[in-house]
């Protein structure tokens, strides 16, 4: 079976997007703080300083937000294929501030993760990412 045009024509642009969105809600769940500098340079609109501005954001984003951008990133992969070890360990791998993300586990060798659970931390927060056998993508501020 071939997938459609839609899905395998840019899916690192996909990605990329998912992971920018990602780091969007990241920054707004984070809310306002005191050492944000962003948007006080002439220098708005360079690229550089926009990526930096965003990565500073998520990296404060807590545990929550970042566990919101790893189900963003693995809602642009297909159905059948977020459960996948590998698809879980390269959305983990993309968040960004390297939060420790626990629970990636293929015990019986079938290249999908044993139960769907993987818990995101920052310092002392958790949060618990659930993907389900049908491909559904859940997240709650626990730990899992």
């Amino acid at each position: 079976m071939t997938k459609p045009a839609s899905k395998t024509r840019h899916p690192l642009r996909r990605r990329r997007l998912a992971l920018l969105a990602s780091v969007a809600l990241a920054a707004l769940t984070a809310g306002c703080g005191d050492d944000d500098d962003a948007g006080d340079d002439d220098d708005d609109n360079d690229p550089e300083q926009l990526i930096e501005d965003i990565e500073d954001l998520a990296e404060g984003a807590g545990a929550r937000g970042l566990a919101e951008g790893l189900r963003l990133s693995l809602l642009t992969e297909d159905e059948e294929d977020r459960r996948t070890v590998s698809a879980i360990r390269d959305a983990a791998d993309r968040l960004p501030g390297e939060p420790e993300v626990a629970g990636i586990e293929d015990g019986d060798g079938d290249q999908r993760d044993d139960d769907g659970t993987i818990e995101v931390r920052v310092e002392d927060e958790a949060a618990c990412v659930s993907i389900s056998g049908d491909g559904s993508v859940d997240v709650t501020g626990e730990r899992c």
